[in-house]
């Protein structure tokens, strides 16, 4: 069974992983064709580390999960994958940071760069509501069918 790039957007905006839940996370957009997606973040000062930044490890976090959906949405249109269940095990990334990013409002967005047969490539993006890019990841993942529920989170009602 296919779905448009909308009704995708709104399957995975209806259950969304933990981290997404803390670090306040909306995908906004995405397309299955090319595996790019944009994500808004609302990040508090919880997770900023005592020079009032937000602390390195939450931002590797946010780009790890923007990539994650990246290839999630692109495995839509593979047909080993098509309609079924993956999870994307990290074998590798690699985060740069250009600016400090400030809690509250980030924006994230992802392309998945390849995807063969047994891995994938990511890249992900990190911006400021002004649009300057904050850090940079690339990741390599092993996609994989899942077998036993997903571990997570319906989105509380706002």
């Amino acid at each position: 069974m296919t779905y448009t790039n909308a009704e995708v957007l709104e399957r995975m905006n209806a259950y969304i992983p933990a981290t997404g839940l803390m670090l306040g996370m909306t995908l906004v957009e995405l397309d299955q064709d090319t595996g790019f997606v944009r994500m808004n973040f609302h990040v508090k000062t919880d997770f900023c580390n005592p020079m009032g930044n937000v602390q390195g490890g939450t931002i590797a976090t946010m780009l790890d999960d923007t990539a994650a959906y990246s290839i999630i949405t692109k495995a839509l249109t593979m047909p080993a994958y098509g309609g079924k269940r993956i999870g994307v095990p990290t074998l590798e990334f690699k985060t740069s940071f250009f600016s400090s990013a400030q809690a509250g409002p980030l924006v994230t967005e992802a392309r998945c760069l390849k995807f063969g047969r047994n891995i994938a490539f990511a890249e992900a993006k990190l911006f400021d509501t002004k649009g300057k890019i904050l850090a940079v990841m690339t990741t390599t993942v092993m996609p994989t069918l899942l077998t036993k529920p997903a571990n997570l989170h319906e989105r509380p009602m706002v």
